[in-house]
């Protein structure tokens, strides 16, 4: 069973990754060497002629553009490897690349711009003010200063086991070796699959506790977070099972009629609405993987 679970996991899903690097450093131009600086009776501001850091509004907008495309990333896929590669359906590929590219797109052309612009811009400056006593040993290239931001997306297959190769091992090595690997793949899909369950239930748990009780204070992203997530299920959910999906639906049908504000006023709408999230809370704790 759980062969045929991963095999239709494989032709249904691939493994997505992104790395986003960023450099939150200082520019300098005070590289001036002493003895040039002897040699020209420099006066000993000369020594550090500027220092020029980006400024609050370019790193502001850097991680804007950043914090966009790791949540994208994020809510629109499942856990795999940790801190590496997740996972999504292929058929929401296309769209999720599609936000991702227009994110980077802006990313690199910040740091074109804004970043690598004004870096040969301060070089430039300081090579015509400074003249015979500029010097330009330890000023990173270009090229270093570009390898400090980053912004990679990758995708790939789902590796198959069955295709594994394993020159110069025994028969019974190799087929213990595929089994651990099955086993590990098997493991993964439960995790993502128990990823799901648990965050919703985190949500729905939580709606109920404050529900239930009038005397406690919540704000509208109380009902938000929870339709918001159970909205996106279906599309993380990578086996498609219909007890995660139903819990779901009921979760996203039974609180998106209520306005919280309206709730808030509303004594017996307030318990309506936790006795649905207390039910959804209820089903997500039954299921079984």
């Amino acid at each position: 069973m759980e062969n045929i679970i991963m095999s239709k996991v494989q032709n249904k899903c691939v493994l997505i990754s992104l790395e986003v690097k960023t450099f939150a450093g200082s520019i300098k131009a005070d590289r001036i060497s002493a003895e040039a600086a002897a040699r020209e009776q420099a006066q000993p501001e000369w020594l550090k002629c500027r220092v020029e850091r980006l400024s609050s509004d370019l790193k502001r907008r850097i991680q804007q553009v950043v914090s966009l495309a790791r949540g994208c990333y994020t809510k629109n896929s499942a856990k795999w490897f940790e801190g590496s590669h997740r996972i999504i359906k292929a058929s929401e590929v296309a769209r999720v690349k599609s936000e991702l590219q227009d994110l980077k797109l802006t990313f690199d052309d910040l740091i074109q711009k804004e970043v690598i612009g004004k870096y040969n811009e301060l070089e430039n400056e300081a090579r015509e003010s400074l003249g015979l006593v500029f010097a330009d040993v330890g000023f990173p290239s270009v090229n270093e200063l570009r390898d400090k931001y980053a912004f990679n997306i990758s995708i790939c297959p789902i590796p198959s086991v069955d295709d594994l190769y394993l020159e110069g091992l025994g028969v019974q090595a190799s087929v213990d070796i595929k089994d651990a690997a099955k086993q590990d793949q098997s493991n993964r899909v439960k995790s993502a699959c128990k990823g799901l369950i648990e965050d919703l239930k985190k949500l729905t748990d939580h709606a109920a506790e404050v529900l239930g009780n009038v005397d406690k204070k919540y704000h509208d992203s109380l009902f938000t977070n929870i339709t918001s997530l159970a909205e996106r299920i279906p599309a993380l959910n990578i086996t498609d099972d219909p007890n995660i999906n139903k819990a779901a639906h009921d979760a996203l049908v039974g609180l998106q009629k209520y306005d919280p504000r309206q709730v808030k006023k509303d004594p017996e709408q307030r318990k309506q609405a936790a006795n649905v999230a207390a039910s959804v809370s209820k089903a997500l704790a039954s299921i079984e993987l």
